[in-house]
């Protein structure tokens, strides 16, 4: 049976696509590439897969032919360039073919130059020249700097702060947060926590054992776990942290987060991979699971905690009282469902499952205090928007050029978050409006925590 014959429907067709794909570049044939790109099949998933599969030729190929339409055309391309496994001679088309800056230049998501810019592709974006103009879409290094500062800006606070959807990759999230971390200075939440929860570095605990993070192995969504083991590597329990939709079936406001149960070990060791011992085997296991199972809401979620907890759990969920709610009627035996949450209803799965695992791992390095851990990391996330809006303002005000195609963008955003921030002010903190001339909040009087030094902008 051949592979085509093995494969559904929807994946034969993409597994023909890709073959005429690259049949017609190997060819030079313009009119099958320009097919395959029009076929509805032929969609981002698909994208991503070539850019990861060593098709610089391919896309070099449509730098120099044209072919990629032009609503897809910079970010295609720039995904590609963002890879770590980019080619010169790709980064070189671009350079002499030129791009449009202001593709894709919206406020309510990343162009595809600013997740360049946020993934510290410095030196190649000094060359880029606009397609139109022929001139540097950056003056200097200095310049450069702004317009990234501006960049990770956007992008956490979309993610931690926008009402709308703000997709961002999970590779872009991580390099987000560990360059933001060194501002992180609490005494539960510091760089040291955060570096070592998105390395999955191990995290020693007072009780002798340690904990490791571990991310899910899904693209389009991020989820984590958490794996508890002894000082024999001894996996001992499991957290599974999911910041998902809400399907609005059930008709609650709030969700579990995290779904805990003590591990078997007799049953981890059963597990046949190449794992060196039982920790490294469950991590194997975890990826082949999640990389086999589709998340889409927190029903899903939900099934899947149940599936893991059948499969490598101590005690296995009681159906007894199983009914038509059956999310909220189940009942564990030695599993634990924790950290109450909103659903995420944004697309923010990045933020909003590392801010569950983040509490999670607090709650195991000191259990006894779980409240003060949900204090320390609201003022994380407090302190988060406060310091990105800053940057905000900030860039704004060294930002001489008003002609540049960043500036509309720039303004626009930290407008919006501006907006945001003075609609919380008036709802909860009503001593500082008093101190507001007219009732008009200032970012020198809305509240001294931002450090806006002597900015005087309006904010309406």
């Amino acid at each position: 049976m051949t592979t085509e014959q093995i494969l559904e429907p929807k994946e034969k067709i993409r597994a023909l696509l890709k073959k005429e794909l690259f049949f017609g570049v190997e060819n030079n044939n313009v009119n099958m590439i320009k097919r395959v790109m029009n076929n509805d099949h032929f969609n981002d998933d698909f994208r991503g897969v070539l850019s990861r599969v060593g098709s610089e030729k391919v896309l070099a190929f449509f730098v120099q032919k044209g072919l990629i339409i032009k609503e897809e055309y910079d970010k295609f391309l720039f995904t590609s360039l963002n890879s770590e496994t980019f080619q010169p001679q790709l980064a070189q088309a671009f350079i002499d073919n030129g791009l449009d800056p202001d593709h894709h230049n919206n406020p309510q998501e990343l162009s595809p130059l600013q997740e360049l810019a946020v993934n510290g592709k410095k030196d190649l974006l000094l060359q880029l020249k606009s397609a139109e103009t022929q001139k540097n879409f950056f003056s200097d290094g200095d310049e450069f700097d702004n317009f990234a500062k501006f960049s990770k800006a956007k992008a956490l606070l979309g993610l931690a702060y926008s009402e709308h959807d703000f997709p961002i990759a999970s590779d872009t999230f991580k390099k987000l947060i560990r360059d933001y971390s060194p501002r992180v200075k609490g005494e539960k939440i510091n760089s040291e926590l955060i570096e070592k929860i998105i390395d999955g570095t191990q995290i020693n605990l007072s009780s002798g054992n340690n904990i490791e993070v571990i991310k899910a192995s899904w693209e389009n969504h991020a989820a984590y776990f958490v794996i508890e083991s002894d000082f024999n590597k001894a996996p001992l329990k499991l957290s599974y942290c999911d910041g998902v939709n809400d399907s609005g079936n059930s008709g609650n406001k709030y969700k579990f987060g995290e779904y805990c149960f003590d591990l078997s070990l007799e049953k981890v060791r059963l597990i046949e991979n190449d794992g060196s011992n039982p920790t490294e085997k469950l991590k194997i296991e975890l990826e082949i699971i999640t990389s086999s199972t589709e998340i889409d809401d927190y029903e899903d979620s939900f099934n899947l905690a149940d599936k893991l907890s059948k499969i490598f759990g101590e005690s296995n969920v009681n159906q007894q009282n199983r009914g038509n709610s059956a999310i909220e009627s189940y009942k564990y035996e030695g599993i634990n469902r924790r950290i109450r949450t909103k659903p995420q209803k944004r697309g923010n799965c990045t933020i909003k499952s590392f801010n569950i695992v983040l509490r999670s791992v607090l709650n195991k390095i000191d259990p006894e205090k779980e409240e003060d851990n949900r204090e320390a990391y609201k003022k994380f996330k407090r302190t988060l928007i406060k310091d990105n809006i800053r940057d905000l303002v900030e860039v704004e005000e060294k930002t001489t050029n008003k002609d540049k195609f960043w500036y509309s963008d720039l303004c626009d955003t930290s407008q919006r978050a501006l907006n945001k921030y003075e609609k919380k002010l008036l709802n909860k903190k009503p001593e500082e409006i008093a101190k507001a001339p007219n009732k008009s909040v200032k970012i020198v009087s809305a509240t001294n925590c931002f450090g806006f030094g002597n900015s005087s902008r309006n904010v309406r």
